[in-house]
């Protein structure tokens, strides 16, 4: 009569899928130094330019330069999501300065 083999196969996970932490899903991101710079041309009319990074209604970070770039600052953390960038000029009138029409209009996915 032949004993019956009461063993078990062991199932082991893989070598490389043991080592390798899987991220969060929420966890915030710093984004590459090239995508933290956006640029665009100049408006001849504008005095200055007004930037805002925004997630849904929610303006993250705004700025005001003369110049044709804004880095986002390195300490910025960003959660997973998608989020919009604006510029727009601002162009003297009579009635005072006033902001035109958005010259930059981009969406990212982070």
């Amino acid at each position: 009569m032949k004993a019956k083999s009461s063993a078990r196969p062991v199932r082991t996970q893989s070598r490389r899928s043991a080592l390798v932490p899987k991220p969060a899903a929420t966890t915030p991101r710093a984004l590459a130094k090239t995508q933290r710079v956006f640029s665009w041309r100049r408006r001849a009319a504008a005095v200055y330019y007004q930037f805002y990074f925004q997630r849904g209604t929610t303006t993250i970070y705004q700025a005001r330069t003369v110049k044709l770039t804004v880095a986002l600052p390195a300490r910025l953390k960003l959660r997973p999501g998608t989020y919009q960038v604006l510029v727009r000029p601002a162009i003297p009138s009579d009635a005072g300065v006033i902001l035109g029409a958005a010259i930059v209009a981009k969406t990212i996915r982070v």
